[in-house]
């Protein structure tokens, strides 16, 4: 009796299965490949979109940049910001210059005129004559880094009003965390597009589960961030311009707790890599030193945070907003700005 037979279908089995097993996987990512294409118009690499950034240490923009996706379409001027980018030819506008992360570029946007920056001059247009606006929010972004940008442009530009909306990644530097593992927990596993995909939907598919640290930001640090907003102001206003602080919204209400705050939280501790508590505090401990340099300085206040409520219609995710969140933010913003008494002479870039 030849006992290799079954032996040797035993094996064809297995070689049948491995190989639609690799199939079914290789599907699955050219899936997920042409799902990023048609959304986003481009892949994820490292967990960003391909030809949006410049190489380098410190994120920046590649201008000239487009990315045409069916749900989110992104474009990058000249300048190296999110469009639409000033006329630097004009001499008859009032410029507005936003900086900041992910939150000021507005990464739920689905176009570029309905980032919360882009709505300014039909909200301020009626008062301040013609309004150009620099949306000069980029992703992962911190304010040394805002402050490098706007140096190199100030002088062309002569923005008048300089709106400051920073907060996630300076607390992020503060609480020095790490980027998560994800849900692969693997590097190689976890730069397959399949998993990247899934990472992206998981903060809408439930709320993010990892081992928080026990730590909180200090009150000494975020003296830090205290005096870093002062020294902004300062180069600020050494360029002529009027800067505009602005509270940092969040989808968490104030003193929410429990289950509540772990679900409204969510990304937000997770990339501060901080106990739901810990984040909360994070941000209104860095929110009143935001009040007190306003206070202190004698500037104007966007109360972001209070004009942008719990409601989750505004939001996309713990700190990015939806379009009705998006909006109160610009209207709030918008607010601020008018409130300034300009004199006769401010009407126009210089």
């Amino acid at each position: 009796m030849n006992r290799s037979r079954p032996s040797r279908r035993i094996a064809r089995r297995f070689g049948f299965a491995a190989l639609a097993l690799v199939l079914f996987v290789l599907g699955l990512n050219v899936l997920a490949l042409a799902g990023e294409l048609v959304v986003y118009g481009t892949i994820y690499v490292a967990d960003r979109p391909y030809g949006l950034y410049e190489p380098g240490l410190r994120p920046r923009l590649k201008p000239g940049a487009s990315l045409p996706g069916l749900w989110y379409s992104i474009h990058v001027g000249p300048m190296g910001f999110r469009a639409p980018n000033p006329d630097l030819s004009r001499t008859d506008t009032t410029r507005v210059w936003c900086l900041g992360g992910s939150t000021t570029f507005d990464i739920y946007a689905p176009d570029d005129a309905s980032a919360w920056p882009a709505r300014l001059p039909a909200l301020l247009g009626g008062a301040l004559g013609p309004v150009e606006v620099v949306n000069a929010g980029i992703p992962g972004e911190v304010l040394a880094g805002n402050l490098d940008s706007f140096r190199e442009w100030s002088t062309k530009v002569h923005p008048r009003f300089v709106v400051i909306y920073q907060g996630p990644n300076e607390l992020r530097r503060l609480a020095g965390a790490t980027p998560p593992m994800g849900l692969a927990g693997n590097p190689w596993l976890g730069a397959l597009p399949i998993m990247q995909v899934l990472e992206r939907a998981r903060p809408q598919l439930s709320p993010p589960e990892m081992a928080f640290s026990t730590r909180r930001i200090a009150a000494v640090e975020l003296d830090q961030l205290e005096a870093q907003l002062v020294r902004a102001v300062d180069e600020v206003q050494a360029a002529g311009a009027q800067p505009i602080l602005a509270t940092h919204a969040l989808r968490a209400a104030r003193g929410e707790a429990g289950e509540d705050l772990r679900r409204d939280i969510g990304e937000a501790a997770v990339l501060l890599g901080l106990s739901p508590s810990a984040t909360l505090a994070a941000f209104e401990g860095y929110n009143d030193r935001i009040r007190k340099v306003a206070q202190e300085r004698g500037l104007p206040l966007a109360d972001v945070r209070g004009a942008v409520g719990p409601d989750p219609a505004n939001w996309g995710d713990a700190t990015h907003f939806l379009a009705p969140g998006s909006a109160l933010a610009a209207a709030e913003v918008a607010r601020a700005i008018l409130s300034v008494s300009l004199p006769a002479s401010a009407g126009t870039s210089r």
